[in-house]
């Protein structure tokens, strides 16, 4: 099917932030060793996302577990800050993307969202993996003592996304989807 001008494409994913540090290679000066701090716990944030690269547009959402619930809050979110689109969501097997209960409720909106599903296995051909590797390099190999200054952290991250729609559109951009 042929998206239309009032349909709207989103890529959903989640993803899991945590609060011990992802540690990445960086530039040090020749002999001087860096070090990161880290609590040894393992407290993390799950973040819901989704990407509408033609807009521009990231929309997210954290939580402290994923499951249908929260999945089937988010896209009431979607609906909500799009009132007069439809959605065309494009979404991966997690078990609360397909438990009876996010079935139904997704038959309930058949007039404000379509789904397409990602083949098993596939998180190549989901943009928004893009921007979940973006933000881990920009989390690597810093300590956040405490949840909450994580959780900041990475709402700030997104705040910055939000006012840079061309990072957006070339971060998860969809079209080596299309050749």
């Amino acid at each position: 099917n042929e998206l239309t001008k009032r349909d709207l494409l989103f890529f959903l994913d989640e993803s899991t932030f945590k609060q011990h540090p992802l540690l990445q290679a960086k530039w040090v000066p020749k002999g001087s060793k860096e070090y990161v701090d880290t609590l040894g716990n393992h407290a993390k944030v799950n973040v819901l996302g989704a990407i509408c690269h033609a807009i521009g547009k990231t929309f997210h959402m954290k939580s402290k577990k994923l499951n249908s619930e929260i999945f089937m809050k988010f896209v009431r979110h979607l609906i909500a800050c799009n009132p007069d689109k439809h959605l065309v969501l494009v979404i991966d097997n997690a078990p609360w993307h397909k438990s009876k209960k996010t079935k139904a409720f997704l038959k309930t909106l058949k007039n404000l969202v379509d789904v397409v599903w990602l083949p098993a296995y596939s998180p190549d051909m989901n943009p928004i993996e893009h921007l979940w590797r973006f933000m881990k390099s920009l989390m690597s190999n810093h300590f956040f003592p405490e949840i909450e200054e994580m959780k900041n952290a990475l709402t700030s991250l997104f705040k910055n996304l939000y006012s840079n729609k061309q990072k957006i559109m070339t971060l998860c951009s969809p079209d080596y989807l299309l050749g």
